[in-house]
């Protein structure tokens, strides 16, 4: 049976990052910017260097199952999430994203992952978001007390394997749409030849 929760409910904590002073050489440990999570994944070459010591890195670093959320963004942007499912290793919280650590006793990351980017959710953010010129943000108050319609452990697995087959579907036929794209230009110039040049005399 869904019960209603609150997304505070559902994570062990939320918190912003490090603000350690961020590098673009490549030296020390990967971290996170607004834009790793721009397309919806961890993007690993969308991210800084820090240099942080061995307590730092423990204190920072995410964990696989952790979603990584845009809270500070323009208006048409937050709300985005990421999964991090450990990749790149090693990787550091960043300052202007938000981490919540799921709590796996009560909703399965992947879950509340999908939980996120529903439309109730990101319509939830974007009215209760604080808006300026160009940017808007929502608190961790605001966004702990958005509430969801939350099903058993079991359940929440068949819901998230139902989810990723329909993206899998999207995917491909995406894929395939691209493919033709490309492919029918090429087919048409092979048998009739270039419509500018018309080296065949059509």
């Amino acid at each position: 049976m869904k019960v209603a929760k609150q997304l505070g409910e559902l994570v062990e904590f939320m918190r912003n990052g490090t603000t350690t002073e961020q590098n673009q050489d490549g030296i020390g440990y990967p971290v996170t910017r607004i834009e790793t999570i721009s397309q919806g994944v961890v993007d690993s070459k969308r991210v800084r260097f820090v240099n942080l010591s061995d307590d730092g890195l423990a204190k920072w670093k995410v964990q696989v199952g952790d979603i990584l959320f845009s809270h500070i963004n323009s208006e048409e942007h937050i709300g985005k999430s990421a999964l991090y499912e450990g990749q790149p290793a090693d990787l550091v919280h960043g300052m202007n994203l938000l981490l919540l650590r799921p709590a796996k006793d009560r909703v399965l990351p992947s879950f509340l992952h999908y939980l996120l980017r529903s439309t109730q959710a990101r319509a939830y953010v974007r009215a209760h978001c604080n808006k300026a010129i160009n940017q808007a943000s929502i608190n961790q108050k605001e966004l702990g007390a958005m509430q969801a319609m939350v099903p058993p452990l079991a359940e929440q697995a068949k819901v998230v394997d139902l989810l990723a087959r329909a993206e899998g579907i999207v995917r491909l036929r995406r894929e395939a749409a691209t493919k033709a794209a490309e492919l029918i230009p090429a087919l048409f110039i092979h048998h009739f030849g270039d419509p500018a040049t018309n080296p065949m005399g059509w």
